[in-house]
């Protein structure tokens, strides 16, 4: 499967029209990245002419061995960091911490570098599983947007803010960058009332979603809510 030229390298557009998909899927594990190409298998099925980025830190090689389609192509890129694990059920929440401040250190540059990637590569939809910072580029962009999950980082390290005060400023700039999508669509596994999303647009078949990217028409900004933290078990 062909790997995506950067567009900022060559200067050349990936598609002629505004109908390609940037797909932005979180590094932290590999269930992202699963669930993130049953939705993509799924396109490419129903919309066989429609060009798919998958923008991702995974290897490329496991997105190959899970997408049928040979036309999907492939970008590598890190916008957030889920949390430091110290095994296989221990988190490092300083080293988390210590990551994702590096990381939103450098949140203009990078909101910058994929505003000029998605209109050289004429993207009209973005999909994002749950990185913030591709959200934000794409409002900036004037280009729909779409966040899939069953939680939120924001909501996560909500938990954190006691313990730490430096956590109460990112889950802020989580909460923003989740606030600019168009439309949430929320995976089984959520919980029943929906607390583990602070910021929440409305719903709809993924059919709908994609004759947006068809059509061009952005839906409305998702109204913000306060979060309840999840339980934190040690």
């Amino acid at each position: 499967m062909p790997i995506e030229n950067d567009p900022e390298q060559t200067g050349q557009s990936t598609s002629s029209a505004k109908g390609a998909i940037a797909y932005y899927v979180s590094a932290h594990g590999y269930g992202h990245g699963v669930r993130s190409c049953d939705v993509i298998k799924a396109i490419n099925r129903l919309y066989s002419r429609i060009s798919i980025t998958v923008v991702s830190n995974l290897p490329v090689s496991f997105f190959e061995n899970r997408l049928e389609s040979g036309t999907n192509l492939y970008r590598g890129g890190a916008f957030d960091v889920g949390m430091v694990q110290l095994d296989s059920i221990r988190a490092d929440v300083a080293a988390t911490l210590a990551k994702v401040e590096a990381l939103y250190a450098q949140r203009d540059k990078l909101i910058a570098q994929e505003i000029a990637f998605l209109e050289r590569a004429c993207i009209g939809l973005v999909v994002a599983d749950i990185p913030a910072i591709p959200l934000e580029a794409a409002a900036l962009a004037g280009i729909p947007r779409i966040a899939v999950s069953n939680f939120s980082w924001d909501w996560i390290y909500s938990a954190f803010v006691e313990r730490d005060a430096r956590w109460g400023e990112l889950v802020r700039c989580f909460e923003h960058g989740y606030g600019k999508a168009d439309l949430l669509l929320r995976l089984p596994f959520a919980a029943a009332d929906g607390q583990e999303f602070s910021a929440e647009g409305g719903f709809a078949e993924g059919l709908v979603a994609l004759r947006r990217v068809q059509r061009g028409v952005p839906g409305e900004h998702p109204h913000s809510r306060s979060a309840a933290p999840p339980a934190i078990l040690g």
